[in-house]
């Protein structure tokens, strides 16, 4: 569950118990298939795997705020062409100019 579904969940003043945390979404559904679990993760990476997987999709029932994103790097790194090129990459994706 992310930050942002923390804060929805707070703001509607429900609370969960959380029984399993991971840090990718593609190992989702080798834990929640077969099992009573649910999980919580972003919208096209659901999609993305319901294309693979038996998961039923749907919406989060709370209004939240869009998930944030960060890119970080070390300062020798600022000159660097290939991180240019990807951070303009991920611009162009996320509509960010």
């Amino acid at each position: 569950m992310s930050f942002e579904d923390e804060e929805a969940l707070r703001r509607a003043g429900c609370t969960r118990e959380q029984q399993i945390a991971v840090w990718s979404t593609s190992v989702m559904p080798h834990l929640i298939i077969g099992t009573p679990y649910i999980a919580t993760l972003p919208m096209g990476a659901a999609r993305t795997l319901a294309t693979h997987w038996p998961v039923r999709l749907v919406p989060f029932p709370f209004k939240q705020e869009p998930a944030r994103s960060y890119a970080y790097w070390h300062p020798s790194r600022n000159d660097d062409p290939v991180l240019a090129r990807f951070i303009g990459l991920i611009h162009q994706v996320i509509g960010a100019a």
